[in-house]
Order: C-alpha cells, then structure tokens, then sequence
C-alpha cells in the first residue's frame, strides 16, 4: 500500500458475541463504542431513526419512534458492562488497555448522557 493509506483507520467487526433481543442493542454498542463522544452526541437521534425508519419500512409497523429511542437508552448499558467486565478478563496489553480505556469512557458518557439508569429504574 501506498504510505499514506498505511496509518488510516479500519473499522471491524467483532463476532464472538451472540445473543437474543432487541436490534437497538447492536446500534446502541455501535454507536456508543464506535463513534467519538461528539460525533455521537450530534448524530445519534437522527441515526437512531434512520434505524426505526429503516424497520418502519420493513413493515415493523408497531415499534414506534418513542419506544425505539428508550429500548436504545436502555440498551447502552449493555455495552458499558461488556467493557468493564472485558477489561477484566482479558490479558493486558499496552494496545488493549487503550482499546478498553476508550471503550468505557464512550460507552460511559453515552450511559450518563442518556439517563440510562434512570430509565431502567422507572421500567
């Protein structure tokens, strides 16, 4: 490759996790690891009804805007307790404790920014 395509970004994906449930913990992890703070903050409302738009579309005619935006701020913790725990059951690494570092700080932002807690209280 030419040189100043050796240092860009890659983006990846992670399949070693499996589980059942709502598609909105896939966008929640993803935007709450994926993107900057900032860019999530400024993106993730319209981002997240692109999403239920697209399932709107697909004839999901029942989940609304609403309940799609609070099944996302709920499922952000998710993400927020894969890091934690992960960070503690993996060996170290230089590279890994910057990896999980960045992790937990987004994912715990995105948890504070959306009053995750606080939704899974009153539910």
């Amino acid at each position: 490759l030419p040189v100043q395509q050796r240092h860009r970004p890659c983006p990846a994906l992670d399949w070693q996790g499996l589980g059942y449930g709502r598609g909105t913990l896939d966008v929640a992890a993803f935007l709450g690891i994926s993107m900057t703070i900032e860019d999530r903050r400024t993106h993730e409302r319209d981002l997240v009804a692109v999403y239920q738009g697209a399932l709107a579309a697909g004839g999901v005619d029942e989940y609304t805007a609403e309940t799609c935006w609070n099944d996302y701020r709920m499922q952000a913790v998710q993400a927020l307790t894969v890091g934690v725990f992960g960070l503690g059951a993996v060996k170290r690494t230089p590279r890994g404790d910057q990896m999980w570092r960045v992790w937990i700080e987004r994912t715990a932002a995105h948890v504070r920014d959306l009053d995750s807690y606080a939704l899974l209280a009153a539910s």
